[in-house]
């Protein structure tokens, strides 16, 4: 079993301060690991895409993941002034990123979805200049 953890909360009252502990429902470790092992479907947003890169098992069995990885990289930090532009190559970075991960095809696939432990792994990508994101799911 998971240690419980205690958490203190902090109550004014007309004598003063006062602390009072909360009751933490204990989470098994093994049931949440099988729980997040059976998501029927995983949706991929800009923060699962940094989620992603942060973690080296993904850039090894992707390779395109790296090319996506080294221009958001690139973006670097800008001024006032060029925060546009700086939103603007952050947010192609991350289309370029998407567009990879929509195109998997076979047992990248099937391993990606492995690593993510999904049945299904959806992408919201844009085509061109258009505003409407088209649901993308593999």
């Amino acid at each position: 079993m998971a240690k419980r953890v205690k958490r203190v909360k902090v109550v004014r009252t007309k004598r003063g301060v006062k602390r009072v502990r909360q009751k933490v429902n204990r989470v098994d470790p093994e049931a949440q690991a099988k729980q997040a092992a059976n998501k029927s479907l995983v949706t991929v947003e800009d923060s699962t895409i940094q989620m992603i890169l942060a973690d080296p098992r993904y850039t090894e069995t992707i390779p395109c993941l790296q090319n996506g990885k080294s221009a958001l990289a690139s973006v670097g930090k800008r001024c006032g002034r060029c925060t546009r532009r700086r939103n603007q190559l952050r947010k192609d970075a991350f289309n370029q990123l998407k567009s990879c991960i929509a195109g998997l095809r076979g047992t990248q696939a099937k391993s990606f979805k492995k690593l993510l432990g999904a049945k299904r792994v959806r992408v919201y990508q844009t085509n061109g200049r258009s505003s409407k994101p088209v649901p993308i799911t593999f």
